[in-house]
């Protein structure tokens, strides 16, 4: 058995191949995998893109804004926010608390939250470096997949003058032709998008519907 040292100069080793793989191939072989430091990096200006904690304590917010919650209820979930490891759970009771009548886990005034968060991204980028390189690696043929809420890429290419589509999982045909290269523009929300809540994954039971789903995974 390799001793810590040792396991450790292995995987850097690896590490190092994988890299030198990566320098060899052609932009139409990659799949680019956006997460949240992209977003948080072009537009630092909007803390709900910096983690799914920022994103959850920015829904609060909004919720407290817009009288969605009640304000002990409100606190009460601040204190979830920074106590309770699985965030998921802590973000399906909050929405389910939003709605308590009616059972609709992803009401309307849940979207209300998320547009008063979401609301106006063009106006807050200010790093696009990063999203103009994206931009020229999907011009080649790399498909890019993100687990962002955000839309900042689109946003970002339509202002460049290019075709970009939005794709979520419920619309499997489209994602089966994005996975066969013929969505060029096209991007892969694979945890949904925050314009239409329905299709977001929120909770434990919508990680298990995308993962175990044999058409698109």
């Amino acid at each position: 058995m390799d001793s810590p040292e040792e396991a450790t100069i292995r995987s850097e080793q690896k590490f190092r191949r994988f890299l030198k793989s990566l320098i060899r191939k052609q932009p139409r072989d990659l799949l680019l995998v956006i997460g949240t430091g992209v977003s948080a990096a072009v537009a630092p200006g909007i803390p709900a893109l910096c983690s799914w904690r920022s994103c959850i304590e920015a829904v609060l917010g909004a919720a407290e804004q817009l009288e969605v919650l009640h304000p002990g209820d409100v606190a009460e979930f601040r204190k979830k926010v920074i106590k309770e490891r699985d965030l998921l759970v802590v973000a399906h009771d909050l929405i389910r608390k939003m709605s308590p009548r009616t059972g609709d886990m992803k009401p309307n005034f849940f979207q209300d939250c998320l547009m008063e968060v979401f609301d106006n991204l063009e106006q807050h980028i200010q790093n696009p470096v990063v999203l103009q390189s994206i931009l020229r690696l999907m011009e080649r043929g790399t498909m890019v997949l993100t687990t962002n809420y955000d839309n900042l890429l689109e946003i970002f290419g339509q202002q460049q003058g290019k075709p970009m589509e939005s794709l979520d999982l419920k619309d499997k045909d489209k994602v089966l032709q994005w996975a066969r290269g013929h969505v060029k523009y096209g991007v892969l929300h694979i945890h949904g998008l925050y314009t239409d809540p329905c299709g977001m994954v929120l909770d434990p039971s919508g990680y298990k519907d995308v993962t175990q789903d044999p058409e698109v995974m």
